[in-house]
């Protein structure tokens, strides 16, 4: 009998440490986690031509020149992955501005000197559109790269 209840016990408590929430810590950040934009300067250059299987494209690569500002908008469904990255790069003589936010509201800001590059990362938990908006100050030609791929 008294065998018999310390394997019940040792059964219970082995149940017990794996539904322990340090068992989830992995799984509980990822779910406390919020829609989020991040601008990062790159240093190296991305090769926009190489599309893995499984990427979806937001952006096709474009390569925009001309004295226009650069507009393009998409939306992201979760179900073709919840990051995403949309690559910039500046080969132009000026600086320019990129204007990047969720449903056009509130977007980030930043600006990008000739022969630089940026990458932008979104993380989105649920179906959103997004505005992407490039321009410079003072009405000098652009020569950009631009494309966006959900993963």
């Amino acid at each position: 009998m008294f065998l018999k209840k310390m394997m019940v016990f040792g059964v219970v408590a082995s149940l017990l440490l794996l539904l322990s929430p340090a068992a989830f810590s992995q799984d509980s950040i990822s779910a406390n986690q919020t829609d989020s934009i991040k601008m990062i300067e790159t240093k190296t250059p991305q090769n926009d031509n190489v599309i893995t299987p499984f990427d979806f494209q937001l952006i096709n690569p474009i390569h925009h020149t001309g004295k226009g500002a650069f507009e393009n908008t998409f939306s992201m469904d979760p179900e073709n992955g919840k990051d995403a990255n949309v690559y910039v790069k500046n080969n132009g003589s000026a600086t320019i501005y990129i204007e990047f936010g969720k449903d056009g509201k509130d977007p980030i800001e930043s600006s990008l000197k000739p022969g630089k590059q940026k990458n932008i990362q979104v993380y989105t938990k649920k179906t959103n559109s997004y505005k992407l908006y490039i321009y410079n100050m003072d009405g000098s030609s652009m020569d950009l790269q631009v494309s966006a791929r959900q993963f």
